[in-house]
């Protein structure tokens, strides 16, 4: 079954990948970003008809709240990735990855279903195998506001009775369309 399907975020590393798996299944795909990492890595997509494309930010609840509109699925992984950035930019790792999401909730409805994608830095160091149950004790700002992150959107969407599925990614490696961090 075809779904519409809203990806923020979608011009990073992990949407760039995931948008065209979702495009050659025929889902209609949005890409909401603010191309803070630029956007020629999207260019390929706009060969399909079933990818639309929306400048904005997931900081600014009235933007979102007109991009989720008819969406059937939210893929979030808008945010400010890893240690080395948010520590040059706390306030808007803040911003952006916490009251992001909080923002994104809010925008959306009961029909809607929002994956989210989290981080392993929310464990911290761990000495023994990391499983879903291990307590989360972050050691950097990324790591606090992914895990803070998780800690609203789960309280949000029971607030709101929204699905929300929080997905921790850890390590990710592998070729990025963008040939300036290859």
């Amino acid at each position: 079954m075809v779904k519409k399907i809203l990806v923020t975020g979608g011009a990073g590393y992990i949407g760039t990948s995931l948008v065209p798996k979702l495009l050659d299944l025929g889902h209609e795909v949005t890409v909401f970003d603010n191309l803070m990492v630029g956007g020629n890595q999207l260019l390929p997509f706009f060969k399909y008809k079933n990818f639309n494309f929306i400048k904005g930010d997931i900081r600014n609840l009235k933007e979102l709240k007109e991009s989720v509109k008819g969406n059937d699925i939210i893929v979030h992984l808008a945010a400010l990735v890893g240690f080395p950035v948010c520590r040059m930019n706390p306030d808007l790792a803040k911003e952006t990855n916490v009251q992001g999401t909080i923002n994104l909730i809010k925008a959306c409805d009961k029909n809607q279903i929002i994956f989210y994608g989290s981080t392993g830095s929310n464990y911290g160091a761990v000495k023994d195998i990391c499983t879903e149950s291990t307590p989360l004790h972050p050691l950097s700002l990324y790591g606090a506001t992914k895990k803070s992150n998780e800690l609203m959107a789960h309280a949000y969407s029971h607030l709101y009775n929204i699905p929300a599925t929080g997905l921790r990614f850890f390590t990710v490696y592998g070729p990025w369309g963008r040939p300036d961090m290859a």
